[in-house]
């Protein structure tokens, strides 16, 4: 209805504009410009309801937009992707298409094992005791932004009665620890978040600061968070154990002064560092040179999942020892991949996690 309104008033705007300036043609592109950014910017986010099929497949058809219409009494485990570097917030708005590849490319792995679960389940006569929905959003954006756009659609689904628990992949843990504060959070309808990777002060990847003493593969960083999103992904060094000069993050800072409801997160981190070998990890040598990077840089970060620090990751000081160390485990492997004995077992070990929250 929003973006209906929003047509709407460009339609009349522009035809007013017309009528007035026909001759302008500079006001009108500009007038266009900015509605269609304005709507753009509220297509590239939704919610989808995730139906079982054929394991392997996840086909597009399993992912139904989610709504009251499909809703039931059960659980509902809400998946949450992290940041798309590839992503600019001025790219055309996302295709169903796109948004449904979007979430497969992190979540294909446990939409998988999920699949797998519910053929057993049915063999047996039985039936899963959890629903499963997946969020997608545009990561350029800045997280403040989704953070309130994931919250409003949240409110849209559930009513505070719902069951819901958000498992979320790096970046998406930001954006769900500040819905989960925002203030049109006032039905109170995310009860946990289960957050995979989170980097929770910042990376130092992200950070100009660092990238700057970090050779090539801070250059390349440099260029891979050429957006709000990515640079909000940025190492903080308010609540962090370890400074770098000049880094500042003014997004995270605003999120980490809230701590009220900190009870409801339980993080998950990886670490690859001593008396482990960055060379253990299993996502790839982006993560393996990752870890080398951060343990040789300047300042340095012995423990990390190749990407984020395990202090970030853990949610630092915050949550006390409320969070669980995952050995071995790159920032990749945090999401379930690739698929391996080690990533399915921690598939089960999350989702146990999940299913023995109190509500």
């Amino acid at each position: 209805m929003k973006i209906l309104l929003k047509l709407f008033m460009f339609s009349l705007l522009w035809t007013l504009t017309f009528c007035a300036k026909k001759d302008n043609k500079t006001d009108e592109e500009k007038l266009l410009a900015y509605f269609v950014s304005s709507i753009s910017q509220e297509v590239n986010h939704k919610l989808f309801k995730y139906q079982a099929g054929t394991p392997g497949v996840s086909a597009e058809s399993q992912f139904l937009l989610a709504g009251t219409q499909n809703k039931t009494s059960k659980l509902k485990v809400i998946f949450i992707h992290g940041w798309d570097f590839t992503e600019k917030s001025s790219d055309p708005p996302t295709s169903d298409s796109k948004k449904i590849q979007n979430i497969k490319d992190t979540w294909g792995i446990a939409f998988k094992i999920y699949d797998e679960t519910i053929l057993n389940l049915a063999n047996q006569g039985q039936e899963s005791s959890y629903d499963v929905y997946a969020f997608t959003y545009r990561t350029a954006d800045s997280i403040l932004d989704n953070g309130k756009r994931l919250i409003d659609t949240l409110n849209a689904n559930f009513v505070a009665s719902d069951k819901v628990v958000i498992v979320a992949h790096s970046m998406g843990g930001l954006i769900s620890r500040i819905a989960l504060y925002h203030e049109n959070n006032t039905s109170d309808v995310i009860d946990y978040i289960v957050s995979l990777g989170t980097p929770y002060y910042g990376s130092p990847f992200a950070s100009s600061a660092y990238q700057n003493s970090s050779g090539v593969l801070g250059d390349l960083s440099s260029f891979a968070t050429n957006s709000q999103g990515g640079k909000e992904l940025g190492h903080t060094n308010t609540g962090n154990d370890t400074f770098i000069t000049d880094a500042v993050n003014l997004s995270l800072d605003l999120s980490n002064e809230k701590t009220a409801k900190d009870n409801r997160i339980y993080p998950y981190a990886g670490n690859l560092g001593p008396p482990l070998s960055c060379s253990i990890a299993e996502g790839g040598d982006i993560y393996v040179n990752g870890c080398k990077a951060l343990q040789s840089g300047s300042p340095t970060f012995l423990f990390s999942d190749g990407i984020v620090p395990m202090f970030s990751a853990r949610m630092g000081n915050k949550v006390s020892s409320n969070y669980t160390i995952k050995a071995g485990f790159d920032h990749k492997m945090l999401s379930f991949r690739p698929e391996s004995i080690t990533t399915r077992a921690f598939f089960t070990e999350v989702i146990t996690k999940v299913l023995a929250f109190t509500f």
